[in-house]
């Protein structure tokens, strides 16, 4: 075997000791709660920055479902979203932002496949590996007909799932959608490193301020002591994002907004930046982590309801592992990415509402099928349907 060969055997062998990765379906749902999808438990370790409102998928003790296994990442599928506007276009690659409203649920969606035999790859695959990633399928299927019998009145149509059929293949593939990259677009404030203050900290500190506090994380951040401080603080804001239409550029009061990073890692473990998703190798191998939430809610006095497995890590097991002294874990960083892109960005200028006439930017032209990424259920009257814009077409469910 080749060195590449050799580290995605090795992967993938542990991966198959992890004791978050299942092999067989009936027993893990026989692990599950019994009223899902519910509250997670307070005093379980959180699955993530998504709105507490969330219902989720939770384990008998309480703690939110997590489920890790492999497959294969399909860059070209109908349902990512992985482009310069990423959640905002359609399967023809028509855009839907017309308001700064959208930006606040901006998000990237990531199509993956579960392993094969068919697969190039297959050969170096450890035993077990393929059974354990064909069983997510059938177990999503199943927990979404459950939640039909439980919370009946919701028409097919008004569904949306994070299983898909592929269109040109008999298959399934999954959605794997981040959280919203412009996360004080909401809040409306900036982002400053959460960092736990210790006692040394508040002998030294004297007067707090924001620039102090951004201090003390990157000067933890140096000793490598990552724990103690978010792992996605970064110097990216939406600005110097690639932008061909100028649609970001009409919104000169958002462009300084920081992004959050999802956690989407190379080979090498460094962290991927998204202006450079459209680049990633759609063969590979990844190593996923994810829960499974929906939200419920009325729009157009219609019930709709979106599940969504969301993204806690997607480890690539590309060619770079190669180049990789020590690979680690999905989940933890080495060499922080600064995410920095060379395009330029253009301003809005004095012409820039023409750009509203274009025929992709219209009302008339957007889907109007089931969301896809919607927020929260209590947010979806307040957005005067603004949410409802940056959903997927139901024809592609």
């Amino acid at each position: 075997m080749s060195s590449f060969t050799n580290c995605l055997n090795d992967k993938l062998a542990d991966l198959l000791k992890d004791p978050l990765l299942f092999s067989n379906a009936c027993q893990f749902i026989d692990r599950l709660h019994t009223e899902n999808p519910c509250k997670a438990d307070g005093s379980k370790p959180p699955p993530s920055t998504k709105d507490a409102q969330v219902d989720r998928w939770c384990f008998q003790d309480g703690s939110v479902v997590t489920f890790k296994f492999a497959a294969g990442f399909q860059r070209s599928g109908n349902g990512t979203r992985i482009n310069e506007y990423f959640n905002a276009t359609n399967t023809k690659g028509d855009t839907k932002i017309y308001s700064k409203k959208l930006l606040e649920h901006l998000q990237a969606v990531f199509e993956i496949q579960p392993l094969s035999e068919n697969d190039c790859l297959a050969e170096f695959y450890p035993e077990g590996t393929i059974e354990a990633s064909n069983v997510v399928p059938p177990i999503l299927l199943h927990l979404q007909g459950e939640l039909a019998q439980k919370r009946p009145g919701v028409y097919p149509s008004n569904i949306t799932s994070p299983i898909r059929k592929k269109p040109d293949k008999d298959v399934f593939t999954m959605m794997l959608t981040s959280h919203p990259l412009l996360p004080t677009l909401k809040c409306g404030i900036d982002n400053f490193p959460s960092v736990m203050l210790s006692l040394d900290d508040l002998a030294d500190i004297g007067t707090l301020s924001p620039s102090k506090l951004k201090a003390t994380a990157s000067k933890r951040k140096g000793t490598g002591n990552l724990a103690d401080t978010d792992d996605n603080d970064n110097d990216l804001t939406l600005g110097p994002m690639p932008d061909p239409e100028d649609l970001y550029a009409e919104f000169p009061d958002a462009l300084d907004a920081k992004i959050k990073l999802p956690k989407v890692f190379n080979g090498k473990g460094n962290l991927v930046p998204p202006q450079d998703y459209s680049s990633l190798p759609w063969d590979a191998v990844v190593i996923v982590e994810a829960s499974l939430c929906c939200w419920q809610f009325k729009s157009d006095n219609k019930d709709k309801r979106v599940t969504h497995m969301h993204l806690k890590t997607l480890q690539l097991l590309d060619k770079s592992m190669e180049q990789a002294n020590n690979i680690q874990p999905s989940g933890t960083q080495t060499g922080r990415s600064k995410a920095v892109t060379s395009k330029g960005k253009r301003k809005a200028g004095p012409d820039s509402n023409d750009s509203k006439t274009k025929k992709l930017r219209t009302r008339s032209n957007l889907s109007s099928g089931s969301s896809s990424t919607a927020k929260d259920d209590h947010e979806q009257e307040e957005t005067g349907g603004d949410q409802e814009q940056m959903d997927e077409d139901s024809d592609d469910l």
